[in-house]
């Protein structure tokens, strides 16, 4: 992780953004971050009357009093332009500004996460243009890191496979997803453990290793790029899932190790587990949680589960991502053309992706052909933004 300049934020030190009193407050979605942005309204005196949420085992239940709902049915009772609705998901917020926006809700009724920052100064971030020409130099970084990632595991035979939005491009569209603004490969946990063991004598001066909450990632040196309503910058990376023995998605066992780890990582973000992130013992306690959450993560790593799944800190991600360990054998493994190269696939990818987006050769609706992640900055060259800042000292 690298810490460049902040970006000029006004902090809260009002009491309340004038946005947060014009009109009833709905909350989007009803998760974690939800549950953040609830407190958060609440130490101001404003009661939202709804969360918003597309996910049908939380329509009709309550959060801390507050009735969850579908956006069909808040529309019909409050109208299109009735009621403000705070998007509170930095990470997702393009994919859901495109469903409100398409939905009707004018873009004045939209008030993105960056209301906790900037108080009662009025002003509504939003975030980059991450297409066109920023989209095309995001994809050719990571390519270059998929290259460098491929050469080292045939280098040392170790197996790995496209995975996700990654695979899905590599068989509908030969090559990225012309939106999708990442790259996703998992391998097996004892071949993620080997690769970057090897991987440190390999970096030189062009690539490193970034450490995420949950796994490691490789990343490209010189380049940089912040989150929507975030002041931390990330060196570009591709995302390297570690696949680890579970039990079958209806195990008690499974549940039990999914619902330990995604506690402890919660824990582990509460500590800002970061060097240089926040308080020295706390960040210290954070890194030790990390160990033991990945630790409850491949728990089962002695035992043949017949399943295999990537589990992250989130509940109800493994749903959809537990799979048949056959499906990843390194004997059944393909080459898929990706961006005029070669890169390893499962050889039964069609089961893969069946399960994780249905009709996958379908195309979604074109309001929702949206970057991934909400990006607000991308860096190409580090070094310009520091020299700057040094000629200014």
């Amino acid at each position: 992780m690298a810490k460049a300049i902040k970006p000029e934020l006004v902090y809260d030190k009002y009491f309340r953004h004038p946005r947060l009193i014009e009109k009833p407050i709905i909350l989007y979605p009803a998760g974690t971050a939800g549950l953040i942005g609830l407190h958060f309204l609440r130490q101001r005196g404003v009661e939202p009357i709804a969360f918003c949420d597309a996910s049908e085992s939380k329509i009709g239940t309550e959060i801390e009093g507050v009735p969850v709902e579908s956006l069909d049915s808040l529309i019909e009772r409050h109208g299109k332009d009735s009621a403000n609705y705070i998007i509170d998901s930095s990470f997702h917020y393009a994919e859901i500004y495109a469903l409100l926006s398409h939905s009707g809700i004018p873009d004045e009724c939209l008030i993105p996460p960056t209301v906790r920052l900037y108080c009662d100064t009025g002003i509504m971030d939003r975030p980059m243009d991450a297409t066109g020409e920023n989209l095309n130099k995001l994809h050719g970084c990571l390519l270059d890191l998929m290259l460098f990632f491929h050469n080292i595991c045939e280098k040392y035979n170790i197996p790995y496979f496209l995975y996700g939005g990654t695979l899905l491009g590599a068989v509908r569209h030969k090559g990225f997803i012309p939106w999708d603004d990442d790259v996703d490969l998992i391998m097996l946990r004892k071949d993620y453990k080997r690769f970057f063991k090897v991987i440190k004598n390999e970096l030189g001066e062009k690539y490193s290793i970034e450490y995420n909450m949950q796994r490691k990632s490789i990343a490209l040196k010189n380049t940089a790029y912040r989150y929507f309503a975030s002041d931390l910058y990330f060196t570009i990376k591709i995302d390297s899932f570690a696949a680890d023995n579970v039990f079958s998605t209806s195990s008690k066992l499974a549940k039990l190790q999914e619902n330990i780890q995604v506690r402890l990582l919660k824990l582990v973000l509460i500590m800002k587990w970061r060097k240089g992130d926040g308080n020295r013992f706390l960040w210290r306690a954070g890194w030790v949680l990390r160990g033991i959450a990945q630790f409850f993560a491949s728990i089962f790593k002695h035992i043949d589960t017949g399943y295999v799944c990537y589990l992250c800190g989130v509940l109800g991600w493994r749903e959809k991502r537990t799979f048949d360990r056959r499906l990843f054998y390194e004997k059944e493994r393909v080459l898929l053309g990706f961006e005029g190269h070669s890169f390893y696939a499962p050889g039964r990818y069609d089961e893969i992706l069946k399960q994780m987006y249905g009709d996958y050769m379908e195309l979604p609706p074109e309001h929702l052909r949206v970057p991934t992640h909400a990006l607000a900055e991308l860096v190409f060259d580090t070094s310009k933004i520091n020299k700057k800042a040094s000629e200014e000292e």
